[in-house]
């Protein structure tokens, strides 16, 4: 009974989420292409991304692991600590040992892993940041060009 309250109390949020899933798949056909090919690119950058890690560091992978330290990578950032304290290490340092390599190389895939994305990160922080200086100049010198003498 209880659960049919919540239902009732709910219900426009229901109607709303599913409203924004309809209108999502009403997008013109090219667009879900796009998003689906842009979600494989990214899939297929971060398996590169964690092969090459792990063939730097001497040890060969097979596409099935490789799978799997994607798969536990994704499922230790649901968990939900604090900034995810160590569970990316720690998740990483037993899947590895499982598939037969040390704690050792784990632990430094994880870290490497969490100084690619810094680096990342950093990078779009700069192309951001470059961009709106890009923007707020522009507006800057319209703003102030309404106030400056017409030339005849």
């Amino acid at each position: 009974m209880n659960n049919l309250k919540f239902i009732k109390r709910h219900q426009q949020d229901m109607f709303r989420i599913e409203k924004e899933v309809v209108d999502f798949f009403k997008m013109p056909k090219k667009t879900i292409v796009q998003v689906i090919f842009l979600s494989v690119l990214e899939v297929a950058f971060v398996l590169g991304a964690c092969w090459l890690i792990v063939f730097f560091m001497g040890q060969r992978l097979e596409i099935f692991k490789l799978f799997a330290i994607k798969s536990i990578m994704d499922i230790s950032y649901v968990v939900p600590f604090p900034a995810a304290l160590g569970t990316l290490e720690l998740a990483q340092a037993f899947t590895f040992q499982v598939l037969g390599f040390s704690l050792a190389v784990g632990v430094a895939f994880s870290l490497i892993l969490r100084g690619l994305s810094l680096i990342i990160a950093f990078f779009g922080l700069f192309i951001l940041g470059y961009l709106q200086i890009r923007f707020f100049g522009k507006q800057i010198v319209n703003f102030f060009s309404r106030f400056l003498p017409k030339e005849m």
